[in-house]
Parts: C-alpha cells; structure tokens; sequence
C-alpha cells in the first residue's frame, strides 16, 4: 500500500477492490511517518476496534511499519457491529467507530 497525496491533479480511477484509487500516472507519494490521522475501511468492527476487511492485510502491514501512532477511525453503520470480531497479533484495532448512532472508543 502507498500512501498518497491529493489535490486536483491526481485522476482517480476504480481499484481491483472496488474502490477509487489515484492512477500510476498521478500517484504523489507521500512520508507515511507525516501521517496523524487516518479513516479505515471494514466491512465488520467490534468495540475493541478490530475489524474484517478484504483480508490481505494492507492495513495491518501499513500501519506496523510506521514511525508513530496514528489515530485510527472506522466509518461504519451500526449493523457492521458486531460482538466480537475474530483478531490475530499481528491485527491492528482502529482507536474509534463513528456510525449514525454515535462514537464508539474502542477499548483494548
């Protein structure tokens, strides 16, 4: 995974995961260590802050290779909420879930 700025000359097109991702031809690689904040996909959380994605662990790899903590936060619908998610060591929780009913912290 590459992280990269944005402004109006990066195109965006549609990934192999479905979703919208700067072309190579305008990719702005960007110092992952000045990163502070970040919004993480899931398709299921729990309130612990682990998560189900696409299983490839992108995320999980991204973020263990960075200098610093960054904040970690879940868009999610309540119904992707669930009790408990299935979590491995090298799984990395989002600190926080923002759904329409309100924000969960996660606790660890």
């Amino acid at each position: 995974m590459i992280l990269s700025l944005y402004d109006d000359d990066v195109r965006l097109a549609v990934s192999n995961f479905g979703v919208l991702e700067p072309t190579r031809e305008t990719i702005k690689i960007a110092d992952r260590n000045l990163l502070d904040t970040a919004i993480m996909p899931g398709a299921v959380f729990d309130s612990r802050g682990y998560r189900i994605g696409y299983g490839a662990g992108f995320y999980d790899k991204f973020y263990a290779h960075s200098s610093k903590e960054i904040y970690k936060i879940a868009l999610a619908f309540s119904c992707q909420i669930n009790d408990e998610v299935p979590a491995d060591s090298h799984d990395i929780p989002v600190d926080c879930i923002v759904t329409e009913k309100g924000l969960i912290i996660c606790s660890r």
